[in-house]
């Protein structure tokens, strides 16, 4: 309300999960899909960061106030057209570095099925997706036991067997 005061006017009630059983590559692009929608109807409410003139354009009109009209109305390519092209870039950009650092972390290569994210960004090509199988392969066979065993001694477990003395 006032300076440096906070008013809360809506409360979340519901969260989205999205998760691929073997492949969090294909769980970041689920959730980036998933999340330009959800992006374009928190903008609408704040007011900021769409095409206003799309909105009106593609929406009936007695749907133009309505919470998550967009989701019932709106195909992807649709929300893409709505949204602010350098939104739509940052939020390209932080999933595709999200998803590099997940993948770093399991995989110890960058992740894939980043192409279609990158559409979106000012970012250089992904490698192919065939190359970075290929260097999960290899990581796998030569260096996945290392890689765990030093999790391990990170998070302090197993330190028996990995430091006797």
């Amino acid at each position: 309300e006032g300076a440096g005061q906070w008013r809360v006017s809506r409360r979340q009630s519901q969260v989205l999960r999205y998760n691929c059983a073997d492949s969090l590559d294909r769980t970041n692009l689920c959730c980036f899909m998933v999340s330009q929608q959800l992006l374009l109807e928190q903008c609408r409410r704040l007011g900021v960061g769409l095409m206003q003139t799309a909105v009106v354009m593609l929406l009936p009109a007695a749907e133009l106030d309505s919470p998550w009209a967009f989701l019932r109305h709106l195909s992807l390519d649709d929300v893409r057209s709505v949204l602010n092209p350098k939104v739509l870039e940052w939020l390209a950009e932080a999933y595709v570095s999200n998803g590099d650092v997940v993948s770093r972390l399991y995989t110890n290569t960058p992740a894939m099925l980043t192409s279609v994210m990158r559409e979106y960004t000012s970012l250089p090509p992904a490698i192919s997706d065939t190359q970075i199988t290929v260097q999960r392969r290899y990581q796998n066979v030569l260096n996945d036991a290392e890689r765990q065993s030093q999790y391990f001694l990170f998070l302090g477990r197993h330190l028996k067997s990995l430091l006797p003395s």
